[in-house]
């Protein structure tokens, strides 16, 4: 079985994907999803990867994601996002790959600030 995240997606990330009890991976590259990450995918207990890169997402990264305890990778780069990244992401101890970064021009913007300095002893993320 091949597994791909590069299909040329569009449109925006439905709320309803919370329903999807046993959802481990959620992982969209090079499309133009728009609007926001709703906060109910936050409620997705069993997601370890949650990757949504090279798109048009827009907001805020929903606090409710840093509650998953499962997350083991997210991954943000490239996108439209604005805010900070919360000191709460050093409660993922499960945290083994994060980026938030960009290679595009108008790319995500988390308002200049720099990461919360508990990223730098999260054991996983070395």
């Amino acid at each position: 079985m091949q597994f791909t995240d590069n299909i040329n997606q569009a449109g925006t990330l439905p709320q309803e994907l919370k329903n999807i009890t046993y959802l481990y991976y959620f992982s969209n590259e090079d499309g133009t999803i728009s609007g926001v990450i709703p906060p109910q995918l936050g409620l997705l207990k069993n997601l370890s990867l949650f990757g949504i890169n090279f798109q048009d997402v827009q907001g805020t990264l929903p606090d409710t994601f840093y509650k998953l305890n499962n997350l083991s990778t997210l991954d943000l780069n490239d996108n439209k996002l604005t805010g900070n990244i919360s000191i709460n992401i050093c409660n993922l101890k499960n945290l083994f790959f994060f980026q938030a970064g960009n290679d595009e021009a108008g790319s995500n913007n988390f308002g200049g600030s720099t990461l919360p300095s508990c990223i730098g002893s999260m054991p996983t993320l070395g």
